[in-house]
């Protein structure tokens, strides 16, 4: 609990005691309390290669799919079900990085 020692000569500035009372700079629940924005780091790279890896491995896996005589529907099957299988093994990563992207550009007074 916060103590202020005040006298009877300060009894007719009631905004300064108030002041000392109400207003603290490290109480989060103060009108004067001073927020400490961190931004996070984002890993660019990492998100980069997160989207340009399963484009090529569908590619290539498609172009190989095309050298053998599998059909059309097989192939289409088979790189739905990989690329499904990828996404379910990076979406935690991915859903922290698109947070930690927002919380890079969001204005401060959010």
């Amino acid at each position: 609990m916060k103590a202020v020692e005040f006298d009877e000569t300060q009894i007719n500035e009631l905004e300064k005691i108030s002041y000392k009372l109400f207003e603290d700079e490290f109480a989060p629940r103060s009108n004067a309390y001073k927020r400490i924005i961190i931004r996070p780091k984002v890993n660019w790279i990492g998100l980069f290669f997160w989207i340009v890896i399963p484009v090529l491995c569908v590619t290539m896996l498609l172009c190989v799919f095309d050298l053998g005589e599998m059909e059309i529907w097989y192939r289409g099957y088979i790189t739905l079900v990989l690329v499904i299988v990828y996404i379910g093994v990076t979406a935690k990563w991915a859903a922290i990085s698109i947070i930690k992207i927002y919380q890079r550009f969001a204005p401060e007074s959010v």
